[in-house]
């Protein structure tokens, strides 16, 4: 089923499976709208010309997207065509469906159709489907990262060290290698908070936590 993982890219993956039984496709493709602006998730299908993954697409520039998503309806037909997604497979049909939750649009499901008569209904209710097991798996992710993210520095909190920690000395003690650690302080931290206020004393602490990230990347 769609909804059987949280995961979301399984579930964008398990959302064309479901298409594929009741559509026949040559290529696909799966653009979700993040911060207003709309990202290729999923892609894939015979051929070459497959749009890259992570490409960032202007709809409002597609009159076949824009269409799709100023309509909120399905569009289908031999005759369409984009300028982000011209993939289309010979003799074959373009259909886009918008994937909606509660009338708020959080992308964009594209196909190239072999079969003449695709039915828009069906369309709309898979990518219904496909709305509510999106909107699960991000809801999973935001509720996880809240549970594991200091909310003031970004950086993972107690909780998370502490799991982290029980599984990095589970593999160092089955593999062997070495492990370290480093921790930071603040000094005079009172003083900042008492001088100069709360307000202050944030932007220190979110300050200390920048520092490390880059230097330890490299």
């Amino acid at each position: 089923a769609i909804t059987s993982t949280l995961d979301l890219k399984e579930v964008l993956l398990k959302v064309l499976e479901a298409m594929s039984h009741f559509i026949r496709f040559s290529r696909d493709a799966v653009l979700l709208k993040e911060n207003g602006r709309f990202e290729v998730a999923v892609a894939g299908g015979e051929g070459s010309g497959a749009i890259p993954e992570g490409t960032v697409v202007d709809v409002s520039g597609d009159r076949f997207l824009n269409e799709i998503a100023t309509t909120g309806a399905p569009v289908i037909g031999n005759d369409l065509e984009s300028r982000f997604l011209d993939w289309r497979g010979e003799g074959e049909m373009l259909a886009g469906v918008p994937i909606l939750y509660r009338d708020d649009l959080l992308g964009i499901i594209v196909l190239s159709c072999r079969d003449e008569d695709v039915s828009r209904e069906l369309l709309f209710t898979l990518a219904g489907q496909a709305g509510v097991a999106i909107q699960n798996a991000r809801m999973f992710t935001k509720i996880n990262v809240m549970a594991t993210m200091d909310g003031l520095t970004g950086l993972y909190n107690r909780r998370y060290f502490f799991e982290l920690v029980e599984k990095e000395f589970a593999k160092i003690k089955r593999y062997g290698g070495p492990l370290s650690g480093c921790m930071l302080d603040i000094d005079h931290f009172k003083r900042i908070n008492d001088t100069h206020g709360h307000d202050v004393r944030d932007v220190a602490i979110r300050h200390l936590a920048r520092l490390p990230n880059d230097p330890l990347r490299r």
